[in-house]
């Protein structure tokens, strides 16, 4: 009873149907927020129930000290996650950081409860073996917010605002510090097929490298490439990424609908 009470911090429901065959949890990425899915709830298949992670620091949440620390993160969010995992299939979708954390969450839910997302899409970040190249999260100030903008996802014009950059500072720092002392063990393999998403002009992450997550999962993976940069998403590919998530969705739909 208290991890469900705890459920309204940690999930926002962005479309709530009970009778849904299918349910979808959106990981957001660094810095982000629960709220940045909700233009999905328009877009994608009626069928699927839609709801989105809402980490500290941030949202509804605000108030709450950010995460540094990837296995603490999901000590905390696995005992409030795991009866809506038990009640129907699901799947996950994160990108960027969220990537990282639901590919993570994975793992440990298929190796500590034997529960398996129907699919596994990341977006927006390195196949998780692959040593990081640059760590931001303890850079001097200009230069950590001179690296965020390269990454072209926050405005540029953010900077003459210092109060905002005082308050978005500590978070993002903390979303990176997840991301940068995450330790990779190839102990667990999943068994789940994966879609794989990426911007093609993304500086921080190379095709070659979305390549690699093939060796993560047992099962199908495709390596899907988007028109844009690392934030490809929010720009007009939007409308093609949930098209090609739609066509997923459906399909899954339709398997485990045959099952039930």
């Amino acid at each position: 009873m208290k991890d469900r009470m705890k459920s309204h911090l940690w999930i926002e429901w962005l479309r709530k149907q009970p009778n849904a065959a299918l349910r979808l949890f959106c990981f957001h990425y660094a810095g982000g927020t629960a709220q940045r899915a909700h233009q999905w709830a328009k877009q994608l298949d009626q069928a699927v129930e839609l709801c989105a992670i809402e980490l500290p620091g941030r949202g509804k949440r605000f108030m709450e000290p950010a995460y540094t620390n990837l296995e603490q993160l999901l000590n905390d969010l696995i005992p409030v996650i795991k009866p809506l995992l038990e009640e129907k299939p699901f799947v996950f979708f994160g990108h960027s950081m969220g990537a990282l954390v639901s590919y993570e969450l994975s793992r440990r839910l298929h190796h500590e409860h034997q529960l398996r997302p129907q699919m596994l899409f990341v977006s927006g970040h390195t196949a998780p073996h692959i040593p990081r190249q640059s760590v931001i999260h303890q850079l001097p100030h200009q230069q950590f917010w001179d690296r965020l903008l390269q990454l072209n996802g926050t405005p540029k014009d953010i900077l003459q605002h210092p109060e905002l950059v005082e308050l978005l500072t500590p978070i993002l720092r903390a979303d990176f510090a997840v991301c940068e002392t995450f330790g990779y063990s190839n102990a667990i393999v999943l068994d789940c097929p994966m879609v794989v998403y990426g911007g093609l002009d993304d500086p921080s992450v190379a095709a070659a490298e979305l390549e690699l997550w093939r060796s993560h999962t047992s099962n199908a993976c495709e390596i899907k490439l988007m028109p844009g940069d690392h934030f490809y998403l929010h720009n007009p590919s939007q409308h093609e990424l949930t098209k090609h998530v739609n066509q997923h969705i459906q399909a899954l739909v339709r398997s485990v609908t045959s099952l039930a």
